[in-house]
């Protein structure tokens, strides 16, 4: 990991709240390494593929190996996604919000087909993210993992309510593989 991405992901983390701890290099799943900058502290973050292009990973994703793999590929997935970036997803949708609200000269429906387009862009990009990880572990390991992950981090009722916000449930990202015939895990 370069020094300036370095330096711009402990930034990151400290507007968090959370604490720098190390940069780990973990073996994923498939046998491939990826270097990691794991941090404590801020709770309401568990991990994140940053704009940097580094992935950051609270220090309890380590204490479930099923947990820690799960991160693993859904962070990485995210790294190849160059769509990925709020930013991006806000740029996208703010164009014909913007043409929306102008035509029905109505800010207030502008404002929803943004929020609409953004969070629904959102949880595309958690889908193909969470795919690549059924594909990867297979479902039930996933579903684990991610009950691993509620009992590490407890979240909390507005944390749970904005995950729903912007990830879709793994039961219907399933069902819309199995929907779709894309491939599943055999695991």
């Amino acid at each position: 990991m370069d020094e300036k991405s370095l330096s711009n992901t402990k930034r990151y983390l400290a507007q968090k709240g959370a604490t720098f701890r190390e940069v780990l290099t973990v073996t994923l799943p498939t046998g491939q390494e990826q270097e990691v900058v794991v941090f404590s502290g801020s709770r309401s973050l568990v991990a994140q593929a940053t704009t940097f292009d580094t992935i950051v990973v609270h220090e309890n994703v380590f204490r479930s190996e099923k947990c820690k793999d799960y991160v693993m590929v859904h962070e990485t997935a995210h790294l190849r996604q160059w769509y990925s970036h709020w930013q991006f997803a806000a740029a996208v949708s703010i164009i014909p919000s913007v043409l929306v609200a102008i035509f029905t000269q109505n800010i207030v429906i502008g404002f929803v087909v943004f929020a609409a387009l953004l969070f629904g862009f959102k949880w595309f990009i958690e889908f193909n993210a969470d795919s690549q990880s059924i594909r990867t572990l297979g479902i039930e390991t996933v579903r684990e993992a991610k009950a691993d992950g509620k009992a590490l981090f407890h979240p909390t009722i507005l944390g749970h309510i904005f995950n729903r916000i912007t990830h879709p449930p793994i039961s219907l990202t399933y069902l819309v593989m199995r929907a779709l015939k894309l491939k599943l895990g055999s695991k």
